[in-house]
């Protein structure tokens, strides 16, 4: 192994005077990029039990001491299962080096099994949100283009980890960006990463079983309430019929209700999905222009007939970061559905609603339009009348814009 002339910080200090003067100019995240070139280069990390590790405490008591979180990068898998001791190690790289066009999204449905199962979040690198950035430091500027930002932008937000934009000044995409986050920049992600789903990797190993590309998974679930699901397909070579049991909610599927799904990326339409007919939603085969997203609302069909769609505008149309305290209820004279959503004060929400009687057909979609007040929280109600079957929808007890 050739061994290079590395020096490592051997004193808490060094950290503590880092992260400290760090902390004062605004730093919230440090990064710990090249790990792998450094662990490898020094001798001594690697001929001693015991110092590597103390290098990456040091590291992280002074990160935690001054508020600041951590990013690994280029790390080994020996590095993430380190940090199972160091809280202040929030997400690591996941993926390779961005490079416009690349494939170093396709790892994330992989690596975030394992960076997932020691708690922290896997993290695609940067991408450019328009096709061209004019005076790159990319030595082929001049002809590189990156053609699959939309799939860029939802691997970024399905992995839970910082998206990252990395757009020259005056050349990004805003509403593309915006499907990842609110008007204040909070990410709307679910609960998780998108991780493969099993059949994946039984396609992998056996030429058969599973879908013929990348399909992956992630769930939302508000307090009290079912599982929201999102998945992501790209690359398919062959259609693959996704049942309903591969989303890993965690639940009985013998006691999930009916789901109301939609495919987001190229319409909003709203379909019924029942778990008693699996193999019902039918993922077409097709590149990366051509991937899916599908989000999919548990459906209150034997009470009030409401489920919550959410915003369908984003990737991931119900957070935890955005939505709570949802509630389905029936009175003498009408059902009742409602949500609480968090914003900035004067951001507009198009939250969308869907509304069915027999169990198999969407009747109705709401969407109702709010504009979050001076406190941050707005209550998002909808409603239907027993006895007319008219709909009302309200914002805080006013009445709404649908």
């Amino acid at each position: 192994m050739g061994y290079k002339d590395f020096a490592w910080p051997s004193e808490f200090r060094f950290w503590d005077d880092l992260m400290y003067n760090s902390s004062q100019w605004g730093l919230f995240m440090y990064e710990q990029d090249w790990l792998d070139t450094e662990y490898d280069s020094m001798q001594y990390l690697n001929l001693n039990a015991t110092a590597a590790r103390t290098w990456l405490l040091q590291m992280g008591e002074a990160a935690a001491k001054h508020g600041l979180t951590i990013q690994y990068c280029m790390s080994h898998c020996r590095h993430i299962l380190q940090s199972v001791e160091i809280p202040a190690v929030t997400n690591a790289r996941a993926s390779g080096d961005y490079h416009p066009g690349n494939d170093q999204w396709k790892p994330l449905g992989n690596t975030a099994i394992f960076a997932w199962a020691v708690g922290i979040a896997p993290t695609k690198d940067n991408f450019w949100s328009t096709d061209v950035q004019t005076g790159s430091a990319y030595s082929d500027y001049a002809i590189v283009k990156e053609k699959y930002n939309r799939l860029q932008s939802a691997v970024s937000t399905l992995s839970k980890g910082p998206v990252a934009l990395s757009d020259k000044i005056g050349r990004s995409d805003v509403p593309l960006i915006m499907k990842s986050c609110a008007r204040d920049g909070m990410l709307l992600q679910g609960d998780k990463p998108a991780m493969a789903v099993n059949g994946q990797h039984v396609q992998a190993a056996f030429g058969e079983g599973g879908p013929t590309g990348e399909v992956w998974t992630t769930y939302t679930t508000l307090p009290g309430q079912t599982p929201h699901a999102v998945v992501l397909a790209a690359e398919q070579t062959a259609a693959f019929p996704l049942e309903l049991s591969l989303l890993d909610l965690q639940l009985d599927p013998n006691r999930m209700p009916p789901m109301i799904g939609f495919e987001a990326n190229t319409t909003d339409a709203l379909k019924v999905f029942a778990w008693s007919s699996p193999s019902s939603v039918q993922l077409h085969p097709g590149g990366k222009w051509e991937f899916q997203v599908w989000a999919f609302a548990p459906w209150d069909h034997t009470g009030t007939g409401f489920a919550l769609i959410g915003e369908q505008d984003k990737w991931v149309p119900v957070s935890n970061a955005r939505f709570s305290d949802m509630q389905f209820s029936t009175t003498d004279t009408e059902h009742q559905a409602s949500v609480t959503a968090q914003g900035t004060p004067g951001e507009v929400l198009m939250v969308t609603w869907a509304h069915g009687e027999d169990g198999n057909t969407v009747l109705k979609r709401l969407v109702v339009s709010c504009t979050v007040p001076s406190n941050g929280k707005v209550a998002i109600a909808v409603a239907r009348s027993l006895d007319s079957k008219e709909f009302r929808t309200s914002c805080d007890g006013t009445v709404a814009q649908e």
